[in-house]
């Protein structure tokens, strides 16, 4: 084998690799803990492992876990994230970790499927022979 396709074979080993190690280290929503929110304001904040603080609003996306915080109520939030199944959807509830230094408790609710819109209607135009032009 030469030598180019030996590096090439190595070099595609060590992505693959480097990415499967990068998907590894994403949080997840159950190692986060919710340390505050404030339903007036819309805002939570969120512990990540790594001890880093993350405030996020109604409408934003908790870091690189790809959940979105969609409404915060006076006991809990409620998030939504991609479910393990690919195009589907899961609304979740948090609520306040129970214990210093423990992550917060993870709901699932539902698995809303995508809204994909209606496709547009086809509409009719209905052409008159029988009148003349108008004038010019």
């Amino acid at each position: 084998m030469p030598l180019w396709r030996n590096l090439l074979a190595w070099w595609g080993g060590l992505a693959l690799a480097t990415a499967l190690v990068a998907a590894e280290a994403l949080p997840k929503l159950e190692d986060l803990r919710l340390d505050a929110f404030e339903p007036e304001a819309g805002e939570a904040v969120f512990r990540f492992p790594d001890g880093r603080l993350e405030p996020v609003l109604e409408g934003k996306s908790v870091g690189n876990t790809g959940a979105k915080l969609l409404e915060v109520l006076v006991d809990r939030v409620v998030l939504e994230r991609e479910s393990r199944q690919a195009g589907i959807l899961e609304k979740v509830w948090m609520f306040p970790a129970e214990e210093r230094g423990k992550p917060s408790r993870v709901q699932v609710l539902s698995l809303v499927p995508p809204q994909v819109p209606d496709p547009p209607s086809p509409t009719t135009v209905t052409i008159d022979e029988t009148a003349s032009p108008p004038p010019v």
